[in-house]
């Protein structure tokens, strides 16, 4: 069994410098805290009481930091074992409290029944696994879900949306709406969608 391990911590806010826990092995990949560093200069003034929803959350290291810089509220999606393990211990060890909630299912499906709730949120994190870009069919799911998640406007008016993917996969070019911004740090393209 792959035991929580500590080698992410939280980057400002209340939490600051906090570690985090993350499983062990390569089934999820917590961006650096040098590519969250950045990611969170360019979103500081849409932070602050913003309702977030962190997909593929992992260990929640991209929701613990909006919470940590004043979020409101976040919604975390995984459905890994060992990840779910390691983000419940870490809105446990920070006493998170009921600014978070867990979602244990598949992000496909969660995302419909949330966009059946009728929620809004101002803030997305998008991170799939590297491996589905690889993949054409799960890449073209990842591909929809943006689209989805921008046209079923469960980004709110202002929002943004953040997704992750290699640098070698191709999504940029299969997006139907262009991101806003894209950065690269090292293997990772980050992509801004904005509404």
């Amino acid at each position: 069994m792959e035991q929580p391990v500590s080698n992410v911590r939280i980057i400002a806010g209340k939490w600051r410098r906090r570690k985090l826990a993350s499983p062990e092995g390569r089934s999820t990949r917590p961006p650096t805290d040098f590519i969250r560093e950045n990611i969170f200069n360019i979103l500081r003034d849409d932070i602050e009481g913003a309702s977030v929803l962190d997909l593929f959350a992992g260990s929640g290291s991209f929701g613990i930091e909006a919470l940590s810089r004043g979020a409101g509220s976040c919604i975390f999606v995984e459905n890994g074992r060992a990840a779910l393990r390691a983000l419940k211990e870490n809105l446990r060890s920070l006493e998170v409290g009921e600014a978070a909630s867990v979602l244990m299912r598949d992000v496909f499906r969660a995302r419909n029944r949330i966009a059946e709730e009728g929620r809004r949120f101002d803030l997305i994190f998008c991170d799939p696994p590297f491996d589905f870009g690889r993949d054409a069919a799960m890449r073209q799911k990842a591909v929809e879900m943006v689209d989805d998640l921008l046209i079923k406007e469960l980004l709110s008016e202002d929002g943004v949306l953040v997704f992750r993917s290699h640098t070698e996969d191709a999504y940029e070019k299969e997006f139907s709406t262009r991101p806003g911004d894209t950065r690269v740090y090292g293997k990772s393209a980050v992509f801004f969608f904005y509404r």
